[in-house]
């Protein structure tokens, strides 16, 4: 029940448990995991939790703990840190699975800072690692674009590039939001709508693409004169 589940979630120590995953677990699958748990155990949300304190402390430790081993997880240094600590002793694969976080990680610091050029030479080192993590060509996609907004063709370009994605992330709504930017830059409304749709199908707490749903969703249809009044 909401009890037990709450106390074992307080008593876990390992912060690949916590967030119900593993030490092979990609970074973009921890982030999708802490979204959903923070969601999960927000004190806030928690109605059960009102007016119960001994419930509300629980949720709040629950929220807390949560929080604690996403920033560790999250983190590629801290996480490599942390998994030698556990004794978890990373293959060949998982080094390069490490690598291609931290290149990615340095590319996504990169865009946020409007550095497209710099962005995309660490998700191109990323894919390289790991080229089957569709988050990384996702983001790749939205740096080629970003750098020449202009270029049909660029966009082009990243809408195959952002299917590809889709086919291997196809449940990360980063990927669904990026098409939905890319085509409604192309001018193709409907296309995009669906991509935004998605988007918020896999996270109901994205508000940029909310947003655009309600940008791009056709306006109501008015009435005539006689569903005014009721007559239609």
């Amino acid at each position: 029940d909401v009890f037990a589940a709450l106390a074992l979630g307080a008593r876990a120590r390992v912060h690949y448990e916590r967030l119900g995953g593993s030490s092979n677990a990609k970074s973009t699958d921890i982030d999708l995991a802490f979204k959903r748990l923070a969601a999960k155990y927000a004190p806030d949300r928690q109605s059960l939790a009102i007016g119960h304190a001994p419930l509300r402390m629980l949720v709040e430790q629950r929220y807390v703990l949560v929080q604690a081993s996403h920033i560790v997880l999250s983190d590629p240094d801290a996480r490599e840190r942390y998994d030698r600590e556990q004794g978890y002793v990373p293959g060949p694969r998982q080094a390069g699975v490490f690598a291609a976080e931290r290149a990615f990680e340095k590319g996504r610091d990169a865009a946020e800072r409007g550095f497209w050029q710099v962005a995309l030479q660490n998700y191109e080192r990323a894919i390289e690692l790991d080229p089957q993590e569709g988050v990384y060509l996702a983001h790749w996609a939205w740096a080629y674009v970003e750098e020449e907004p202009d270029s049909a063709d660029r966009r082009d370009k990243a809408l195959e590039t952002l299917d590809k994605a889709a086919e291997l992330a196809g449940h990360d709504p980063e990927v669904h939001r990026f098409s939905g930017e890319v085509l409604r830059r192309a001018g193709l409304r409907e296309p995009a709508l669906r991509a935004f749709q998605r988007a918020v199908d896999f996270d109901t707490e994205d508000q940029a693409s909310q947003a655009r749903l309600q940008e791009l969703a056709p306006p109501a249809k008015k009435g005539g004169l006689l569903s005014r009044f009721g007559l239609s």
